[in-house]
């Protein structure tokens, strides 16, 4: 808080107010204003001897010759009249007397005026005096205040650093306990993570033992089935061809059978039953041929 804060008497102007007096005011404030002290106006148509004689007592001034005007023609004509003659001199006494009374009532009136005047500026003076005082009041008052509110913001500044020194220091170590907790945190999610992993890893090459043991049953199930089905066809293929190769056997003996039966007709047809053993060839080949188309069928 600086000076000019209460009042600004160093920017302190002066302006002239309707009735032609000079006033003293500062921008900074508008009750500050107050008129200056008037200088003392005296006429200029008095003499100095009249105001040192208008000090004394009025009996003094009945005598013409106790006083000097101010006026230098009137003198001069006193003067000449009290050269000239007695009777000029009392009509010179009387207009002396006169122009004495005007010049005194003019006098008395000047210094009543002057009397106002001082009596106003005195009153000027006076309050003037007041407003000072009460604004040196207003201003000491002002000057503790600063002093007191100076003191108090200091504290209130020392008390703040000190609060804020305490509450960084309670920030910086609440960050410090999360900055900790995270770090814990995050090293539990990664070892989390790397569990899950290994487990995933682990049920992984479970699963798949598992379907290479599905898949080889699967197969050796598949290769079973295959087997016996081949072992059936090749059965089934070996007894047709046995089938076959016994049929074709049939044959082969029913021609040899024939062939000999035939040789031994032949033999026979020589002999007396030839024509009995051809029946019983005849009849066995029939016979034969028979069995082995209902064979081979």
């Amino acid at each position: 808080m600086d000076d000019d804060d209460f009042g600004g008497f160093e920017a302190a102007e002066s302006y002239e107010c309707g009735n032609g007096e000079k006033q003293t005011t500062s921008p900074a404030i508008s009750w500050a204003a107050f008129p200056t002290v008037s200088e003392v106006h005296i006429s200029q148509n008095i003499s100095p001897d009249v105001l040192l004689e208008h000090s004394v007592p009025s009996s003094c001034l009945v005598p013409p010759d106790s006083f000097t005007l101010s006026n230098d023609n009137v003198a001069m004509a006193i003067q000449t009249a009290n050269v000239i003659n007695p009777a000029v001199l009392k009509e010179q006494n009387q207009v002396y007397i006169q122009v004495a009374s005007l010049n005194l009532s003019e006098v008395t009136s000047a210094i009543g005026i002057d009397g106002n005047e001082t009596k106003r500026q005195n009153e000027l003076k006076s309050s003037l005096q007041q407003s000072v005082a009460n604004l040196e009041t207003k201003l000491c008052t002002a000057e503790e205040e600063k002093i007191k509110t100076k003191k108090e913001l200091e504290y209130l500044l020392e008390e703040n650093s000190v609060l804020e020194m305490n509450f960084l220091k309670d920030k910086k170590e609440k960050l410090l306990k999360y900055q900790d907790h995270y770090k814990m945190i995050q090293e539990k999610h990664k070892q989390e993570l790397e569990d899950m992993r290994q487990a995933g890893h682990e049920a992984l090459s479970i699963i798949v033992e598992e379907f290479k043991v599905l898949l080889q049953s699967t197969v050796q199930q598949q290769e079973a089935a295959i087997e016996k089905q081949y072992i059936l066809a090749i059965e089934k293929q070996s007894h047709k061809c046995e089938e076959l190769l016994n049929a074709q056997v049939w044959v082969w003996t029913c021609r040899s059978l024939h062939d000999y039966l035939l040789a031994s007709a032949l033999l026979c047809f020589k002999k007396y039953v030839f024509w009995i053993s051809l029946m019983k060839i005849i009849t066995l080949s029939f016979c034969v041929l028979s069995v082995t188309v209902n064979r081979v069928t």
